[in-house]
């Protein structure tokens, strides 16, 4: 098969899984209809949460891994809404249902999709210790959380539609100790895990700010006032250079200019954060355990 045909076969594949796509589940659509709304109240989401018991006990294990802080308080839906509150509970049960929707019961798959999912762990943790840094609004924070919790969606997708030039692929990235996974895969696909979690997004008709920062994540950085976007962006290298095994101080891989300028942090602060994501990296063990499950 020459270059033209490969490519053709790649492109029919991602187009017939976009076509094919399932909505949200059902659940997911609704949490984010009651947490959005400030009419919303605990009682119709606990309803609404209870009715799925394969999610709702997915979302118990995952509120209960040390990633949150809160392991082995919660032991029903009430108590998870208690402690968690309204905005964490749209951001798991939004990052658990998204991602649930592309595991892998491939065992040669699994350990790469345990890697992405690493990864948005330890973003998830840097985005949030940048937006404090920065003072962002509350608002901010939320919806960069959620996409970086969900930021590797795409190459869920990819490796679960396209596994075997998939792993190939993964193969010679991380042979090369490269950080910058989306050249591998415009390379191999045509496009990357940002293009392509930008058009789930857009399916899923989640909000549009969201659907910006999966898009734009990766990079370049062209509008220096989207603060938010700057952050999921610096949280995804610092993400990378962790997990590369980068460990020269202060220094973070492959950052846009005009985000590291936005920034402007001195070592200490780059040890902290590298510091706060390998952390909850340690602590993602069960969550992840969680999410395969």
């Amino acid at each position: 098969m020459n270059e033209n045909s490969r490519q053709s076969a790649i492109q029919a594949t991602i187009d017939k899984a976009m076509g094919d796509l399932p909505p949200l589940p059902t659940l997911v659509t609704k949490v984010l209809q009651i947490t959005g709304n400030t009419n919303g109240n605990a009682v119709d989401l606990e309803q609404y949460l209870s009715m799925d018991q394969a999610l709702s006990s997915k979302m118990l294990r995952v509120a209960n891994s040390p990633y949150f802080g809160i392991s082995g308080k919660v032991s029903n839906i009430r108590d998870t809404i208690v402690i968690l509150g309204f905005t964490q509970i749209r951001n798991l049960v939004l990052s658990v249902g998204a991602s649930g929707m592309f595991t892998t019961e491939n065992a040669k798959s699994q350990p790469v999709q345990m890697q992405l999912w690493k990864h948005s762990m330890a973003m998830a943790a840097a985005v949030q210790a940048i937006c404090k840094a920065k003072g962002l609004p509350s608002k901010d924070h939320e919806s960069t959380f959620v996409a970086a919790m969900i930021s590797n969606v795409g190459a869920l997708f990819l490796l679960k539609h396209l596994t075997l030039p998939y792993l190939q692929m993964w193969e010679r990235f991380s042979a090369e100790g490269s950080q910058n996974l989306h050249v591998f895969e415009s390379e191999v696909f045509g496009m990357s895990h940002a293009e392509i979690g930008r058009q789930l997004a857009t399916q899923w008709k989640l909000p549009d700010d969201l659907i910006g920062m999966l898009g734009q994540h990766e990079g370049p950085i062209s509008d220096a006032e989207d603060r938010a976007l700057m952050a999921v962006h610096l949280a995804d290298r610092f993400a990378s250079t962790i997990l590369a095994g980068k460990e020269d101080k202060g220094v973070v891989i492959g950052v846009d200019p005009v985000a590291w300028k936005w920034f402007d942090p001195q070592t200490e602060q780059v040890e902290l954060i590298k510091a706060e994501a390998k952390l909850k990296i340690d602590d993602s063990a069960e969550l992840l355990s969680s999410l395969a499950a």
